[in-house]
């Protein structure tokens, strides 16, 4: 399977709220040593701080960097992935614990 295969599947599962099988296949994704590109983590990303589990989504935000240092670049440069969204929910997850 290539990765636009995997990014569907894992955004199917993480929309559905499989979140286990959604880790398991970014896991093998990237094992599997295919092209990972931003959509391939941001329903994990989303999903994590979407439900304010910053450590969650956090430890995910550092296995993408650790992946491709330059997918956020990458991403923007040939919009193959939604940036804005990512730190949109990045920042508002995080919001509520910098302002306490």
């Amino acid at each position: 399977a290539d990765e636009s295969s995997y990014s569907q599947v894992i955004r199917a599962c993480a929309l559905h709220g499989d979140v286990a099988s959604a880790e398991r296949l970014v896991t093998q994704c990237i094992s599997e040593g295919s092209v990972v590109r931003l959509r391939t983590f941001q329903p994990l990303i989303a999903h994590f701080f979407g439900r304010g589990e910053l450590e969650k989504g956090f430890e995910w935000w550092d296995r993408m960097l650790a992946t491709d240092p330059n997918i956020l670049l990458s991403a923007l440069n040939s919009h193959q992935g939604p940036v804005e969204e990512v730190f949109v929910q990045m920042l508002t997850a995080s919001a509520g614990r910098v302002l306490s």
